[in-house]
């Protein structure tokens, strides 16, 4: 996945469905079942944005967390 910053937004590009990455220190269990959901309901491969913005869960996102979702919804 490609994420593009444009005024203030984050918009996902899909670019492969290969994810390979280093970060075992980053990672946040609570999240591993949303990850889960994402990728066998290929969510994860039709993002359209990254939220930093405060909000409650929605059937927009994939993966919500406190500081971060990933998200359905265009960038806005």
């Amino acid at each position: 996945m490609k994420i593009v910053r444009s005024s203030g937004k984050y918009a996902t590009e899909p670019v492969s469905p290969v994810g390979i990455y280093s970060g075992g220190s980053l990672r946040d269990a609570a999240l591993e079942p949303q990850l889960l959901k994402g990728l066998t309901t290929g969510g994860l491969f039709k993002l359209k944005s990254v939220r930093l913005d405060a909000h409650d869960a929605g059937e927009t996102c994939v993966v919500h967390g406190r500081e971060v979702c990933l998200s359905l919804a265009e960038a806005r």
